[in-house]
């Protein structure tokens, strides 16, 4: 199985992207958590979200965990299983008028958010997956449209068709951590608000979540169209003449140039 290294290495050489890749270990149990690695809460004496610490990870590169009690957004607490949700919340009153108009529609998007189950987890590490020196659960890749649809088509490389997507209007820690590990699946999600805010992830970022498992696979899919010409950056064709604006006409002519 390709190591957590080998495949930032192969990432970083055939996509480019701006931010390290973020690697996730999900903890079963404290006893989990890799040496020499602080819940956050002790490292930087205060708590924060999940989407916080991938944007630590892949922006300044550090090494973070976090157990319930070091993290305090609600939702990302509610992803991991750390706890249950309040019937308030499931029913939708906590979501109305925010991502849905009526209370029932509410309460179908939460019911429809993704999270692994109540207790299969106590917390989480994260930090850049080239550094990674402990097994983890899944890669994180935030890129732009390009680098995101190279990464649909090596995810696609072997088996051919479509690269289906499901997504809810927030939450992008329910869609990009839960299927890779419960579904053994690559998934894209888009940044919500929170990942904005406090991680700074830019306008024209997405997050493709890569499960263990398909490391070896996406690797091959991206080397292997590399070399049949799909690249990044998308070279320009240079067979033509470019067409000047009317106003070079007469400069043009004057430097002795005849069209």
């Amino acid at each position: 199985m390709m190591s957590p290294g080998e495949f930032a290495g192969v990432v970083d050489t055939y996509l480019r992207p701006q931010t390290y890749v973020a690697g996730v270990k999900l903890l079963k149990s404290i006893s989990d958590l890799p040496s020499g690695v602080l819940p956050v809460s002790k490292s930087h004496n205060h708590k924060v979200a999940t989407c916080q610490m991938f944007g630590w990870a892949r922006r300044n590169g550090i090494i973070t965990a976090a157990f319930k009690e070091d993290l305090n957004c609600p939702v990302g607490i509610a992803v991991i299983g750390l706890a249950r949700r309040p019937d308030y919340v499931l029913n939708g009153s906590n979501t109305i008028g925010r991502y849905c108009r009526t209370l029932d529609a509410a309460a179908l998007t939460e019911k429809e958010m993704n999270c692994f189950d109540v207790g299969r987890y106590v917390g989480l590490v994260a930090g850049p997956l080239s550094s990674c020196d402990f097994d983890v659960d899944l890669a994180l890749i935030y890129g732009n449209g390009l680098q995101i649809t190279r990464l649909i088509q090596a995810a696609l490389y072997e088996r051919g068709g479509r690269f289906s997507v499901s997504v809810i209007p927030g939450a992008v820690c329910a869609d990009a951590l839960v299927p890779p590990v419960r579904d053994n699946q690559c998934s894209l999600g888009f940044p919500c608000w929170g990942d904005r805010i406090h991680a700074g992830t830019n306008d024209n970022e997405i997050v493709f979540s890569v499960p263990l498992s398909k490391f070896e696979e996406i690797a091959r899919g991206l080397v292997d169209s590399h070399q049949a010409g799909m690249k990044v950056p998308v070279p320009q064709d240079p067979s033509y003449e470019p067409k000047m604006p009317p106003v070079y006409d007469q400069y043009i002519k004057d430097m002795g140039i005849i069209k």
